[in-house]
């Protein structure tokens, strides 16, 4: 029988039961299994769950993302341009600016 853990799922804030924890799941300290030993329901937030995609990027991997947003984007779309001195915040700020933008396109 596998190992069950009990995570939250990041894009909803769900908690569900898995054998395998993968990605985009947090595992949190809660029995997995209920008391007969079967796999606990998925509970679903009340309310949605707001979720930073950039949680817990480091500052390589955001300017490796502004960088492939800026080489994919070719001339047809603006390029990000990222505020000096170019750190962290700054970095964030500009992918921030560039996911509203393409969700209003």
């Amino acid at each position: 029988m596998p190992e069950f853990k009990r995570v939250r799922l990041d894009a909803s804030g769900a908690k569900v039961t898995v054998a395998h924890v993968r990605d985009g799941m947090t595992v949190i300290d809660e029995p997995a299994l209920d008391r007969n030993r079967r796999p606990r329901e998925p509970e679903y937030p009340a309310e949605p769950v707001e979720v930073d995609p950039y949680k817990g990027w480091k500052v390589d991997r955001l300017k490796s993302e502004v960088d492939a947003r800026n080489d994919a984007a070719g001339d047809h779309e603006p390029q990000i341009v990222v505020d000096e001195p170019g750190n962290k915040p700054e970095l964030l700020s500009a992918l921030r600016a560039d996911d509203a933008r393409r969700a209003q396109s």
